[in-house]
């Protein structure tokens, strides 16, 4: 058996058959072939070796040195195999010498490393037991100092809420502007919130600072009323004063002073009220349309002079209305002060036009009062004016301002002197004695009276005066007019009752048409149209009457009436049959040759629905009286010999004939 090292270690043991090689050239050229089966045994279990990569590495080192198969190189080949092994396990020896020497600086090593490790270990340790304790005491220390912050953050809290910066103390002594605003905004609130100083543990701190800051406020305030009473009289006095924020802000912030806003607003309303009566002289005399040009138009002069009244009482409206949009208009005023509205600057502004304009105002009533009725519409239409300028004017400055009260005053001389005027004109027309026209239609004095009528209606009609009160209030003007004029038309000569109805007729006719057209005159239309209605009735009354007697027909009528019980009409004189023929014949020619119109001269009605109706009662009144006689003739009683003779016409052809249904 031989035994294979290889340099890697490791060694192929194998069985080796000197007697035959198990190669070819190892086996001996001199020795015969054996054929036996052990050697042929012996030769598969040599073709059986498995040849890995270790024995082929084996053999292979092998072949390195063994160069030779020679007997004697077999021989030596274990002893070389182990001199070589020896060889190398004592270099491997070497080797791991030094292997273990470097362990052994390395174990020395780590020894020195792990003595330095426990006293590193020792040290952190004592270190540890020392970072604790300043690590509690750095707890502690940021305890301390998150309070301290919070205490620094209470004081600026503190500081910024009462106090004020050196910045801000600056800005109340500077300008009146934005900052000078907002400071002492900060002032009033620091004063204000002090309260809650007073009612903790800080009652000193709060006294302290509340009077800090009142001086402050009283050295602003004092500052701001300066300013303020300042602008006014720079800025009041103009035409049209510019209202800059600045000033509304410093009037706002003012009403914290309640005294000093009141002296303010008082210097501002006498500037204005200044600055009023120049703009109302100005008015008067001087532009492309001054009011005194139209002086002697009554009319116009009062209705351009209290449009301008109205127009400046507006725009100062306006004006005061900005220095009240916070306040809503008014402001409760400390140390028992009065109350100041917008209404009592307004009045004291307008209080000094009063004077002048009543003056102006009572100069044209003077001028326009007197005897001539003509005057009477003037003072009319005066007191419309003053009417809606006395409602509207109001509205603004309210009723007890001077200029209302002196409205109110204008328009009682008005009417005062008006219904002066009407109290004669009334007198007149009772006074004056009427003459009746050829035409019987109304006379001039009624026309004139009542155009004047018309053009005050006119005048109301376009007033302001509600609807619903026009009648009322122009009831008494209505009655102080028609009513003389109704009189004065029954009082009228005539030459007959019939001429007297038909005028009054038509008196009565164009006084209701003129008054038609206006919804307040209809207590008056009715009033009108019951006596219209009363008087028509009484002229067709006479009217037929007066055909009667002009056709010969009354006596017959009167007759037949009176006729005693038992009596034949025939026997009587007056109904006999000759002038019962001839009545009834008159009668029937009348109608027939004027079945269009049976009232003579109807054309004199001035109204077409009158001279109709008149025409249709009468022609009525006409067939009644032609049926009674009619039913006279043919009563058997009545002893009429041949009725057909007597009235060949019946009542229906008379109906027909004058188209009557």
């Amino acid at each position: 058996r031989i035994c294979l090292c290889s340099p890697s270690n490791a060694s192929v043991t194998m069985a080796v058959n000197p007697s035959r090689p198990d190669r070819p050239e190892l086996a001996s050229k001199s020795s015969p072939p054996v054929k036996n089966v052990t050697v042929t045994r012996k030769l598969q279990k040599v073709l059986d070796i498995t040849v890995d990569d270790n024995f082929r590495d084996s053999l292979e080192y092998l072949s390195s040195f063994y160069t030779q198969n020679t007997a004697k190189d077999r021989k030596n080949l274990r002893g070389l195999l182990e001199q070589r092994s020896l060889a190398l396990h004592e270099q491997f020896l070497g080797e791991f010498n030094k292997v273990n020497e470097l362990f052994a600086a390395v174990e020395k090593d780590v020894n020195d490393l792990a003595e330095v490790c426990n006293g590193v270990s020792t040290l952190l340790q004592d270190t540890q037991q020392e970072a604790a304790t300043l690590l509690t005491t750095a707890a502690v220390l940021q305890s301390e100092l998150q309070d301290v912050r919070e205490k620094e953050e209470q004081v600026n809290t503190f500081l910024q809420r009462f106090q004020l910066t050196a910045e801000e103390k600056g800005h109340l002594k500077g300008d009146i502007d934005d900052n000078f605003f907002a400071t002492l905004s900060k002032v009033h609130s620091i004063h204000k919130n002090c309260k809650e100083l007073l009612n903790v543990n800080h009652q000193q701190a709060g006294i302290e600072i509340m009077e800090e800051m009142y001086m402050y406020q009283l050295s602003g305030y004092e500052r701001l009323f300066k300013y303020t009473h300042k602008m006014c009289l720079d800025l009041m006095l103009g035409d049209s004063p510019e209202i800059t924020p600045n000033f509304t802000t410093a009037l706002d912030a003012l009403k914290e002073r309640p005294a000093l806003w009141v002296q303010c607003m008082q210097e501002l309303a006498k500037g204005r009220r200044t600055a009023v009566v120049r703009n109302f002289f100005e008015a008067l005399s001087t532009g492309s349309r001054p009011i005194d040009a139209q002086s002697q138009d009554a009319l116009r002069f009062v209705g351009d002079t209290f449009a301008w009244v109205h127009q400046s009482v507006a725009e100062e409206n306006e004006l005061m209305q900005n220095f009240f949009n916070h306040k809503q208009g008014l402001l409760e005023a400390d140390d028992d002060e009065a109350e100041l509205t917008k209404g009592d600057l307004l009045d004291q502004i307008f209080e000094g036009l009063c004077k002048h304009l009543k003056t102006r105002i009572e100069q044209v009533l003077q001028a326009t009062q007197g005897t001539q009725s003509s005057n009477m519409v003037v003072l009319f239409k005066l007191e419309n004016i003053l009417e809606f300028y006395s409602q509207a004017i109001p509205q603004i400055l309210g009723p007890n301002a001077v200029l209302s009260v002196l409205l109110g005053d204008l328009k009682l001389q008005t009417m005062k002197a008006f219904f002066e005027l009407l109290k004669n004109m009334s007198n007149k027309l009772l006074s004056d004695s009427v003459t009746m026209p050829a035409d019987l239609t109304a006379p001039s004095l009624v026309h004139d009276a009542l155009d004047k009528l018309t053009m005050m209606m006119e005048t109301l009609s376009t007033s302001i005066i509600p609807q619903e009160e026009r009648e009322a209030e122009f009831s008494h003007v209505l009655s102080a007019i028609v009513d003389p004029l109704i009189t004065v038309c029954g009082l009228a000569e005539a030459p007959d009752t019939l001429s007297k109805s038909l005028f009054t007729v038509n008196c009565l006719y164009t006084i209701q048409t003129t008054l038609s057209g206006y919804a307040f005159t209809k207590g008056k239309m009715e009033k009108l149209s019951k006596m219209l209605e009363d008087e028509v009735q009484t002229y067709e009354k006479e009217q037929t009457n007066a055909l009667l007697l002009q056709l010969g027909v009354n006596k017959q009528l009167q007759q037949l009436a009176a006729q005693p019980a038992g009596m034949a009409l025939s026997l009587c004189a007056e109904t006999s049959q000759t002038a019962m023929a001839e009545a009834l014949q008159s009668l029937y020619t009348h109608c027939d040759s004027n079945n269009d119109s049976v009232i003579p001269q109807s054309e004199r009605i001035l109204s077409l629905r009158l001279q109709q109706e008149a025409n249709t009662h009468v022609g009525q009144a006409l067939c009644s009286a032609y049926t009674s006689l009619y039913d006279a003739v043919h009563d058997p009683g009545n002893d009429y010999s041949g009725p057909s003779s007597i009235a060949p016409n019946t009542p229906a052809t008379l109906k027909a004939l004058l188209r009557l249904s």
